[in-house]
């Protein structure tokens, strides 16, 4: 395998890509995906509070997900266990989600929407054979450091 990764700080917009391309000598034993890119847009600003002299750092932006067509292998529920399958191959993944990120001194919250892609254009992608990804789904999160 082989990996790119690369982050810009254009002031106020940054951009993180990450592109991953991974082959096996032996595809009847191994399914993997051949390409994989995370691509991250957001705006980051650092305000700047004089009266409390305190700081909160803000992110809003985009994360995309693409993994190129493969045959993945099927899963079998009662018995818990992935086996191999040569069958079916769905369409390449992609992935769209929406985020925010707060952090004042040690407090971090974080709001995001998963999956808007799936929201936007009905088109269920499938995570492995008959198995659909899931629904648009809507997270946030707390997160408070204490001094030790």
């Amino acid at each position: 395998s082989a990996e790119i990764y690369k982050h810009f700080d254009l002031g106020l917009i940054n951009s993180t890509t990450r592109f991953v391309y991974q082959k096996t000598s032996e595809d009847s034993l191994l399914n993997i995906p051949e390409y994989n890119l995370y691509q991250s847009i957001y705006l980051e600003h650092l305000w700047r509070f004089k009266a409390t002299e305190g700081e909160l750092l803000w992110q809003v932006g985009v994360d995309y997900k693409y993994t190129s067509n493969y045959t993945p292998d099927g899963y079998m529920p009662p018995l818990g266990l992935f086996y191999t399958q040569n069958t079916q191959e769905p369409d390449a993944y992609q992935g769209l989600d929406l985020f925010i990120n707060v952090k004042i001194k040690r407090l971090r919250i974080y709001l995001k929407y998963s999956y808007l892609n799936t929201a936007i254009n009905e088109n269920y992608y499938l995570t492995s054979p008959s198995y659909p990804a899931p629904d648009p789904l809507f997270k946030w999160g707390i997160s408070w450091t204490f001094y030790d």
